[in-house]
Formats: structure tokens, sequence, C-alpha cells
């Protein structure tokens, strides 16, 4: 029962991503992207600022509704921001109808759903700040890693973002025909 149930719960991931293009065949790393159009060119921006309130609104706001329905009789640990920014690692794949119910769920909010990226970038730089302040006697990494069916191309603008807002590597996996294999490499 808990193949069925993680197998569904990467179905479910998989079919909500535009990161993401299908290709029937099966290839040991990243297909050949498309032609890449303007709109899919993705410049890192590194202008930092220091105002985190509308990621610390939507985390806050997400962590209640998560932590209201998970909540039992016995003690329950869960990192939220770990769940959201891995969230907001998929929402960066996504269009249309998913990408709005992405920012819904994470409750970024209508203003700006988009600054919640550049404010998660900035809390990784201001971490990195504090760690090089204190001599490295205070180091907090946060290990962002996307694992995706090898049968399944990356647009490398989807790379970039993941690799810019969240230092997240992006990796190529064969999860659906050598499921133990790809889980060995994951928790290397």
């Amino acid at each position: 029962m808990r193949q069925a149930g993680a197998g569904l719960v990467l179905l479910v991931l998989v079919t909500g991503f535009e990161g993401c293009k299908y290709s029937s065949s099966p290839s040991p790393r990243l297909a050949t992207p498309e032609p890449v159009t303007n709109d899919e060119v993705f410049n890192c921006d590194n202008e930092r600022g220091q105002d985190f309130q509308q990621l610390a609104r939507a985390n806050t706001k997400f962590f209640i509704d998560l932590y209201k329905s998970i909540k039992g009789p016995d003690n329950t640990l869960v990192s939220p921001y770990s769940i959201f920014s891995g969230l907001s690692l998929l929402q960066l794949a996504t269009k249309g109808d998913t990408k709005t119910q992405y920012e819904e769920v994470l409750q970024y909010g209508k203003e700006n759903p988009g600054a919640i990226h550049h404010q998660a970038q900035d809390i990784l730089h201001s971490l990195e700040r504090l760690s090089k302040v204190s001599n490295e006697t205070f180091i907090l990494n946060s290990a962002n890693n996307i694992f995706i069916d090898s049968s399944f191309a990356v647009k490398p603008s989807y790379q970039s973002q993941a690799e810019c807002y969240y230092r997240a590597g992006v990796s190529t996996l064969p999860l659906q025909s050598e499921p133990q294999d790809s889980a060995d490499k994951m928790n290397v």
C-alpha cells in the first residue's frame, strides 16, 4: 500500500508539471530541448531585498491551514518552510489553472505572486550572509532538489529558475523503470 501511495503522489505532482514535457522514449539524461522562445529565457535577477513580509504571511497562512488538516492526538513535527519551498518549486513549473491553484493553496496573495520566489532567494542569501558574519559558527543549509522521471524533458528556463530562487538542482532519474536504483541515488 505504501508504494501505491507514493506512486500516486508522484503521478499527481508530475501531471501538474508544465516545466517538463513528456517524451515517449526515456533518456538517461536530459532530452534535447525544444528551441527556446524569448518568453522562456530566464535571467536570474540578483537584486537583493530585505522585505520578506509577503513570503512570511503566505508561509504562516499555509502552515496554519496545513496544521489544521494534519492535527491529531499525537505530537506532530513538520518544517513548514521546507514544505512551502518544495511546493513553490513545483509552482514555478506550472501555468494556467494549475498555477492559480498552487498560488491559492500556498496563500501567495493576489498583489504580486511572483515576489514570493524573489523573497525566497533573498532568505537564502540572508542565511548565507549570517553564516559568513558568524565565522561559520552558524550554518543552515537548505537542500532543495527536484527529481523527475527520465521520460520527461526539463525546460532550461525551469532549471534556471529553480537554481536561481531556491538553489535547487534538477535531476532526471528512471523513477518509473528503476524505482529502487533511483531512490538509492536520491538518498546519497
